[in-house]
């Protein structure tokens, strides 16, 4: 577990990404020379793969470089990648149909190729043992042997009786279409359409060099390399960027999971196939954080990505075959003037497009059985907890989690509050919004949530302040701020990458935090609100704490099962106290919350009081005390 020493600047999350970075852009490089000969369509695959890696990288390390140069730099590399994918995906079409052309000349049933899971589950389901059971099973199996011994006797002399009716008669058997002459039109228009693809590579790969976006890449890149001596396991930073980037990407997969169930659905499937890939594009970028312990969760994702992208293929030969048979037969006609030719291809055509709706049935019902697999074994909670964990501290203690919100810019209260919950124990700390102050307040803030690594949502203010309304005065602020100055650059950048709300997993809860409520940024939980709508947000929000923001005064309530917290204002404004809040996780998941206020004495010294109690039901699953 890091013990996070000696962080003193900011520059760590750019060295880390730097190193990532241009790992994906000596492999682009690589790889040009075999994508132009054209021998070896892995070179195409490894090309677009590196060009995609580098591409979901980028966003994850927005403070390091200039929001217009990540713009530019993406979509030039999106251009690359384009021309790459659509012959990729030719040259994957052609090697299923030299397989499956194969197939039915050797007379192997294509359609039933061995269907085996991408994902073999760490554990297996139980199996219950009856002995009643046992012996019926066994009789049964018996049953079924001797049934099967029969019908195949039966079905032998049936068949020599017929076949002997047949003879006399003067008619022979029935004989099966061939398939193999379709399939070869279809192989031959593929390969066709790939040769025509290669000019069009060409000519990506040569605006890609002339745009010299490579070298402006690689050029801005050099500039953080890692400097000797200096380890990146020991910066807070890295770590809360790792987990904020993670559990974005698990709530996209989540969102995307009803629609899994059903296989009309296609456009919701490819848009999980996606949002599979890059986060394991994501996880990808910080396995040498971990120390190579995500490998089994990237192994994982790439199974489900791999049958969610033969889903996707499927799809596409689905609804590209109906057409390309009507094509054809107009190209055969007007070649030969009659349909005879044309009769010879049918019915390969037609069984092709039998076998991908066929795998399509298949693939669909494996994907289904993994995906719930994955939420039977809590993958995608036990993901979460994984990225926090060097954020949280021992596993094997009590979690304790700061809380706060409302900084305004007011660096100096911020800095209280963090100093005096580590002295309480506190290893992760949580801010619900409402971040921003005046612009050198706000950069003094932003600057010490990157280095204690606050996982941070935006407010509703704080998206204000950036369209240009002017903050409100806080205690790092000497008046109400100019309106006509701007936030600085790091602070925009820093601002706009939050997310609107973040998901955890610690100690087997599930904690959600938001600025307002889950349905809107500006909606206020607190004392105010009545605990019928407490429980609607219960309902819906599938968590087991909800701490959000906005409201700037304490508060917790147990409404429904659920704990909401409200950690208060840290910014102490008209003279406030800068007041936050502790969650403690303990043993069979007890929740405590404690409210403090942080007082400084004449002579600067810092007092800390903790609040009174706030109204809770005091539970024994989820205990809230204030002492």
């Amino acid at each position: 577990m890091p013990g996070f020493p000696g962080e003193d600047d900011g520059e760590r999350i750019c060295t880390y990404g730097t190193g990532y970075l241009l790992k994906q852009v000596a492999a682009v490089r690589k790889e040009i020379p075999g994508v132009l000969a054209a021998n070896d369509i892995e070179h195409i695959h490894r090309m677009r793969v590196a060009t995609r890696r580098l591409r979901s990288a980028l966003p994850l390390f927005s403070l390091c470089f200039s929001g217009k140069k990540i713009w530019r730099w993406r979509r030039g590399l999106r251009e690359t990648a384009r021309a790459l994918g659509e012959a990729r995906d030719t040259d994957v079409q052609i090697a299923f149909l030299r397989e499956y052309l194969d197939d039915l000349k050797s007379g192997r049933p294509a359609g039933n190729r061995a269907m085996l899971p991408a994902v073999i589950p760490p554990k297996s389901y139980p199996v219950l043992y009856r002995r009643d059971w046992n012996n019926l099973s066994v009789a049964l199996r018996s049953l079924m042997r001797s049934f099967r011994s029969f019908i195949s006797r039966t079905g032998g002399r049936l068949g020599r009786i017929l076949r002997r009716e047949r003879s006399a008669a003067g008619s022979g058997p029935v004989e099966r279409p061939d398939h193999a002459p379709g399939t070869e039109c279809v192989l031959l228009r593929k390969s066709q359409e790939r040769a025509g693809l290669q000019k069009g590579i060409e000519k990506a790969i040569r605006r890609l060099e002339r745009s010299g976006l490579i070298g402006e890449l690689e050029k801005d890149l050099r500039r953080h390399e890692r400097k000797e001596g200096r380890s990146m396991a020991d910066s807070r930073e890295i770590y809360a960027t790792a987990f904020s980037s993670v559990t974005t990407r698990i709530d996209a997969i989540l969102s995307l999971g009803e629609d899994l169930a059903d296989p009309e659905k296609i456009r919701e499937h490819h848009a999980m196939r996606i949002a599979v890939k890059r986060l394991r594009y994501t996880l990808e970028v910080w396995r040498d954080l971990f120390g190579g312990d995500l490998g089994n969760e990237i192994d994982t994702l790439k199974g489900l990505q791999d049958l969610l992208g033969d889903l996707h293929d499927c799809d596409v030969w689905i609804a590209y075959l109906p057409g390309f048979l009507r094509d054809e037969e107009e190209r055969c006609n007007a070649f030969f003037g009659s349909d005879g030719h044309f009769r010879s291809l049918a019915p390969g055509i037609e069984g092709l497009a039998r076998e991908r709706r066929d795998r399509r049935r298949q693939l669909h019902e494996i994907t289904l059985t993994i995906w719930r697999d994955l939420a039977f074994r809590d993958f995608w909670e036990c993901l979460r907890e994984k990225m926090i964990l060097p954020l949280t501290g021992h596993p094997e203690r009590p979690a304790r989690i700061g809380l706060m919100s409302n900084i305004s810019g007011d660096a100096g209260a911020l800095n209280m509050v963090l100093a005096d919950g580590r002295t309480r124990g506190a290893g992760l700390f949580l801010n619900a919004g409402d971040i921003l102050g005046s612009p050198r307040a706000s950069r003094e803030t932003v600057e010490v949530l990157r280095k204690e690594g606050v996982v941070s949502v935006a407010g509703d203010r704080d998206m204000e302040i950036l369209d240009g309304m002017p903050p409100a005065g806080g205690g790092g602020d000497t008046g109400k701020g100019d309106p006509g100055v701007k936030q600085s650059k790091l602070t925009r950048r820093f601002i706009r990458a939050l997310p609107s709300s973040v998901r955890f997993f610690i100690a087997g809860n599930r904690i959600l935090l938001t600025h307002g409520s889950p349905e809107s940024p500006t909606e206020s939980l607190d004392g105010g609100t009545d605990e019928e709508r407490l429980c609607q947000v219960a309902r819906k929000a599938g968590a087991s704490v909800i701490v959000s923001g906005h409201a700037r005064l304490p508060f917790w309530k147990n409404a429904c099962n659920v704990l909401f917290v409200n950690p208060g204002s840290v910014c102490r404004m008209e003279g406030g106290i800068p007041s936050y809040a502790i969650l403690e996780i303990g043993a069979k998941g007890r929740m405590t919350v404690t409210s403090h206020e942080l007082r400084s004495e004449p002579g600067g010294n810092q007092t800390a009081a903790i609040l009174p109690g706030i109204p809770g039901d005091g539970s024994e699953t989820r205990h809230m005390a204030g002492d």
